[in-house]
């Protein structure tokens, strides 16, 4: 039997805004990403697992 070694990627976007007491609207944008390894001796276990989010404000 050929075991084989498994990955996924999935990726989110994201946009806000909104108007603060003084009128001024303020605007955040984010990304995530999110990476999962999986062994092909043990499949149901994750090897590496990387999760990032990235947000900016202004």
């Amino acid at each position: 039997m050929n075991n084989r070694n498994s990955n996924s990627t999935f990726t989110a976007n994201f946009k806000a805004s909104a108007v603060d007491s003084a009128g001024v609207t303020h605007y955040e944008t984010g990304h995530e990403t999110f990476h999962i390894g999986f062994n092909a001796v043990d499949p149901g276990t994750p090897i590496v697992i990387v999760d990032k989010m990235n947000v900016t404000c202004s």
